[in-house]
């Protein structure tokens, strides 16, 4: 059952929404499907919009895809169903349970423009402090259980929290929050199973 939690009820604390058990096992079965079609056009992290630290080189080390550029802009809706099913996260009862708390997340009852990201991390792989570039930033957790790696945890380095990242998890964080995803530890080298994450960024 979906389990929705607020990381801290208070002003001083980020307005951060953590949702476990998102979504259901038909739609996890669709999301992995669109996974697996979308690994291997994954794409370096130079090719993703990757923040950049001030000597110009990259603050992460993943591989990525955008979604609108698999599919096109026009027929994402059509043919993804990562971008479907992640509709739902805009669902009314989401919405109002967001908005009892926290009225930044007033941007998901009218959303003007949506950009969508696979990225996936694998041992070694990282993502330094940085800030994203929309209003409200999505982030949907997936990996193959059991686990087979340590790290990839969510950091908000402002408040120094650390989220360790579960399957089938979702973050709801405004965007200009400073964040960022600590070492991946693989127990085994094996392609595939470690740590996906699906980003929607709003404005």
């Amino acid at each position: 059952m979906r389990q929705i939690e607020l990381l801290d009820d208070s002003p001083e604390k980020p307005q951060v929404v953590i949702v476990r058990n998102c979504f259901s096992e038909s739609e996890l079965d669709l999301i992995w499907k669109e996974i697996d079609f979308l690994q291997p056009k994954l794409q370096d992290a130079s090719k993703t919009k990757s923040s950049l630290k001030e000597d110009g080189s990259l603050k992460k080390k993943n591989k990525g895809v955008f979604l609108n550029q698999v599919y096109g802009n026009n027929d994402l809706y059509s043919k993804s169903n990562i971008i479907r099913i992640f509709t739902g996260l805009y669902s009314y009862d989401i919405v109002n349970s967001l908005l009892r708390h926290y009225t930044h997340f007033s941007i998901l009852t009218r959303p003007i423009a949506i950009s969508a990201l696979l990225t996936y991390y694998e041992n070694g792989d990282y993502y330094e402090s940085h800030k994203d570039y929309s209003s409200l930033t999505i982030l949907g957790y997936f990996f193959r259980e059991p686990k087979s790696f340590s790290g990839g945890d969510f950091i908000l380095n402002d408040w120094n929290i650390s989220i360790p990242i579960e399957n089938n998890m979702v973050i709801y964080m405004p965007s200009h929050y400073e964040h960022e995803v600590n070492k991946v530890v693989m127990k085994q080298s094996k392609h595939g199973y470690s740590r996906y994450c699906i980003l929607q960024f709003l404005t």
